[in-house]
């Protein structure tokens, strides 16, 4: 039956269901529950009569590990691979060269280098590699962004720059890794040297032919300077 209402001529209308006679066939309505069917005895010849939407849903598969009980008791594989928790360790294998350490790195660097002059029908011409140790780099860095010549970075005076010693290196670093770093020190550097020399305090004489303006702005240069050159040194060499 459907939804019904006596006909009336208000806007309020009342839905009602129809009544049901006692005489009424409700065989039809019944539901019907599919029997369960084993997926062990399947053997993919099921009928097509048997077929519902519950009955071919694949059954739900219970792990029998206890995820929070591994989670727990889980100990690390020996194997430096991605592996399923429980796998039985096996032959330890090499660690990758990322994790070797420096000296493999190192050692990796100078073979490579032996292979290019040994293979090369040219004669590779490499910089003689120098090892500095770290707060002997830090130190030169902070020397070198205060416009103060070292060990690692000399001061070209013919075109006033610094410049970065060839074949310096870090333990665990390449030389030209480490002059591509080095260089962009080196260049901040030059710039403060730069500004030092052009902010300079004037001598006012007759000679002196600049404004007032341009020694009000040298002067607050030259403050900006000072207070950059006062951060610099403060920072310690643990950097």
């Amino acid at each position: 039956g459907a939804l019904i209402h006596s006909r009336t001529f208000d806007i309020d209308i009342r839905l009602d269901l129809p009544p049901v006679p006692d005489n009424a066939d409700l065989s039809g309505l019944a539901i019907k529950v599919p029997q369960s069917i084993d997926p062990s005895e399947d053997e993919g010849f099921q009928s097509a009569s048997n077929l519902t939407p519950d009955s071919q849903s694949e059954p739900s598969v219970t792990p029998d590990l206890d995820l929070w009980e591994a989670a727990l008791t889980y100990g690390p594989s020996q194997r430096r691979c991605w592996e399923r928790i429980g796998f039985p360790p096996g032959k330890k294998e090499e660690p990758y060269l990322s994790e070797a350490g420096r000296e493999a790195f190192d050692k990796f660097c100078r073979l490579r280098e032996q292979e290019l002059q040994l293979f090369s029908s040219t004669k590779f011409q490499f910089p003689q590699r120098v090892l500095v140790k770290e707060p002997e780099i830090v130190k030169d860095v902070l020397n070198v962004l205060i416009g103060v010549v070292s060990t690692s970075f000399s001061f070209n005076q013919a075109v006033q720059i610094f410049v970065v010693k060839q074949g310096i290196y870090v333990s665990g670093t390449s030389p030209e890794s480490m002059n591509c770093l080095l260089s962009e020190v080196a260049e901040y550097g030059t710039y403060y040297t730069r500004l030092s020399c052009f902010s300079v305090q004037p001598v006012l004489d007759s000679s002196y032919k600049n404004g007032l303006v341009f020694q009000a702005f040298t002067s607050g240069l030259r403050k900006y300077l000072h207070y950059y050159r006062e951060c610099v040194l403060s920072t310690p060499l643990t950097l």
